[in-house]
């Protein structure tokens, strides 16, 4: 690429140097010639029949040495305007005098037309700025291809009728372009010999410690993740132990707790059971009742620490959820708003992640939500779910207008909650699920003044 952009730049290079040096040339070679003209007698020049005069004998032997003088110069002329009736916009100029050979079959008489065309662009500006003009480019005609310049050839009273045309071949400039590419080539060749192996050197020594600081964080990152996968096996390893040990606990309890509530069932109304072994029987059942509720959060906890990732559709997730949700909690009758769900329905919303786990924490939101809303008997409870693209994640959003977080909720304990009748599991297990799938949950004061969680999933 490099290469290719150098090439570029030195043909256009050589094509600009070429062209200029030509302009150069044209000039000083038409104030050299225009300096040799009688500008008066030639002025006077209208009729065919004026070719055998002094004036016009004169100025084409000026014309007619200066050819073979001036390097590259093919054709040397003089032109005036045309009068009174003009056929096309192109026949505006003709031949004055013709610096042509007699004998040469290109030779023009006065009077002649001078074809041009919109291209012939330095002979029409020469008559309005009254001053030495030259080609922008190439102009190609029935002599053929040429860079022509023209200059106003005074008077003595400061005007000007006709002007001097001088035309070089393409050819010419073509050999200059190549003769100064040549020499810029030659010095860029001897400059790139020059410079290649410093730059070779200053490269190493730039990207060698460029390169030791990506294998040092190649490194890091390698141990950083065998420390985290061994620290998942060995999460693992621990809650597979204890589910076990919880299961082995809880047959039992709960025969305990199955056969006191039936005993205090059977002798209810009764004198079966005698008043202090009634109370003992009830103190029995209700700390087995507690026992077993402190197992099924261990088992939940144990729950999420075991999973499967596969690549799955975060809003046909949320919308399971929303949909248990209803049936299994108070949102049904609370206002549960999820066509926030619906707002980018174009396409799934894939992530990788274990779907029942996910559904699991959102359940836990919704159900603490509704709680909240109920404990604060909040006048028409709104709750409201929605999923949004943001960069690489997926946003889930879920805002309430109940009484919003205390201050140290978001770092809770497992197993603790500042509800009568709560789990303490409900931020802890949504916590947890997010750290295993590498995303984030934010806390915040939703739009109404409740509570807003904002969970973060990287986007598959």
């Amino acid at each position: 690429m490099t290469t290719l952009v150098t090439g570029v730049f030195l043909l256009r290079s050589s094509q600009t140097l070429a062209s200029q040096q030509t302009a150069l040339r044209l000039k000083d070679a038409a104030k050299l010639v225009a300096s040799q003209l009688d500008a008066d007698a030639i002025a006077g020049l209208r009729d065919p029949s004026q070719m055998t005069s002094t004036a016009y004998q004169q100025a084409h032997a000026a014309l007619t040495g200066a050819l073979p003088d001036i390097d590259g110069i093919h054709y040397i002329y003089t032109l005036r305007k045309a009068e009174g009736f003009i056929k096309d916009p192109f026949s505006r100029y003709l031949f004055v005098v013709d610096g042509t050979p007699y004998n040469d079959k290109d030779f023009t008489a006065i009077g002649v037309v001078m074809p041009t065309s919109p291209s012939t662009d330095a002979l029409h500006r020469v008559w309005s700025t009254g001053k030495f003009e030259v080609d922008r480019t190439f102009v190609t005609d029935q002599w053929g291809t040429w860079m022509s310049s023209y200059i106003p050839l005074i008077r003595s009273d400061g005007s000007f009728e006709t002007v001097l045309g001088i035309d070089i071949s393409a050819g010419k400039v073509v050999k200059e372009r190549n003769q100064i590419l040549g020499n810029i080539s030659q010095s860029y060749l001897l400059s790139l010999l020059l410079t290649l192996p410093v730059a070779a050197i200053a490269g190493v020594l730039i990207t060698k410690p460029l390169r030791d600081e990506q294998q040092r964080v190649q490194t890091i990152s390698r141990l950083k993740e065998a420390e985290t996968l061994a620290l998942l096996k060995a999460k693992l390893s621990s809650s597979l132990q204890a589910a076990a040990v919880a299961h082995e606990i809880n047959q039992p309890l709960s025969t305990v707790l199955l056969n006191s509530q039936l005993l205090l069932h059977q002798g209810e109304g009764t004198d079966l059971l005698p008043a202090p072994a009634r109370d003992q029987l009830q103190n029995l059942a209700m700390e087995a009742q507690r026992m077993v509720t402190t197992i099924e959060k261990m088992r939940t906890l144990l729950r999420n620490v075991q999973t499967e990732h596969q690549r799955i559709d975060l809003r046909e997730v949320a919308r399971s959820a929303v949909l248990y949700a209803r049936s299994a909690t108070a949102a049904s009758r609370l206002g549960l708003d999820s066509s926030g769900l619906e707002e980018e329905a174009s396409g799934p919303a894939w992530i990788e992640g274990d779907g029942a786990q996910i559904q699991i924490a959102i359940v836990n939101l919704l159900r603490n939500a509704c709680e909240a809303l109920v404990e604060a008997d909040v006048q028409d409870p709104r709750i409201g779910i929605s999923l949004h693209r943001d960069g690489a994640h997926w946003l889930l959003t879920l805002a309430d207008n109940g009484p919003g977080f205390r201050g140290d909720e978001s770092d809770a304990a497992p197993l603790h909650t500042t509800k009568a009748e709560g789990s303490g599991l409900g931020l802890f297990v949504v916590r947890t699920t997010m750290d295993h799938h590498k995303g984030g949950m934010d806390l915040g004061c939703s739009e109404h003044g409740g509570a807003l969680v904002q969970l973060r999933f990287p986007a598959a």
